[in-house]
């Protein structure tokens, strides 16, 4: 006896012509729409140069008050960046204005996409109205963002700046280019000048191992601040009297 093994239909789970048009259309929307809020090449130019700009005057703020602290003599005009330096500068600064360009347009792109799905979902599938509402959601978006990121940015490429003026410091009192008083190079600075690193607080993350320690001179190579993008700390030379009894360089 045979016997006829009937196959229930298939449940439908493909979208249809018309819900894959809508899904396309939404996409378009939010890249098209997205496309206008994104940074113009001039614009991360003009970025680039204010990052140069502040890491330039960390740099020189840090530089001299590091050889201040040693005993150091500067000219009158202050200290100067070399050549070479000035184009490392350059170059770090266009690359942080690049990256901060490309994370914001993924920021803006991964919002645009969300607001549109959310969009779909709450009107039937419908994009009626979609376009205004989502120029109207990144313009409040950008806006917020720009805020936050304004200090964020300048935190980070300032302590940036500040920590290549320290350790060009460092290497310009151990090679005798910084002189003292009397306009003769520095015989040894360990055990006279120490690295410090501040504030001496810290959140429970990398930082809180080395926050409000005190290192020896030789060590400012190897002391790495910021490190970390919302990094607020930073190295800074110090003097024996400037710590106390309890506070032994590491």
């Amino acid at each position: 006896m045979s016997s006829l093994l009937v196959r229930a239909p298939a449940a439908e789970t493909e979208d249809s012509p018309d819900d894959q048009q809508t899904e396309q259309d939404a996409q378009d929307l939010a890249v098209a729409v997205a496309a206008a809020f994104l940074l113009t090449d001039d614009e991360v130019a003009t970025l680039g140069e204010a990052i140069l700009t502040a890491r330039v005057a960390s740099w020189q703020a840090t530089y001299s008050a590091a050889a201040k602290t040693a005993g150091a003599t500067l000219p009158d005009s202050g200290p100067t960046l070399s050549a070479a330096e000035e184009r490392r500068q350059q170059r770090e600064s266009d690359a942080a204005a690049a990256s901060i360009a490309a994370t914001y347009a993924r920021d803006l792109a991964s919002q645009a996409a969300q607001f549109t799905q959310d969009w779909l979902t709450a009107h039937d599938g419908s994009l009626d109205g979609a376009e205004s509402a989502l120029r109207a959601h990144l313009t409040s978006y950008s806006e917020t963002r720009a805020d936050a990121k304004a200090s964020q940015v300048a935190q980070y490429e300032t302590g940036v700046g500040g920590q290549d003026g320290l350790l060009a410091a460092h290497d310009d009192l151990t090679s005798g280019d910084l002189t003292d008083a009397s306009g003769d190079p520095f015989t040894s600075l360990t055990g006279i000048l120490y690295v410090a690193i501040l504030p001496e607080d810290s959140s429970s993350d990398f930082c809180a191992d080395y926050a409000g320690n005190v290192y020896s001179f030789d060590d400012a190579p190897a002391l790495d601040f910021p490190a970390h993008v919302n990094c607020r700390h930073y190295c800074v030379f110090v003097t024996a009297a400037d710590f106390g009894d309890g506070e032994a360089p590491m």
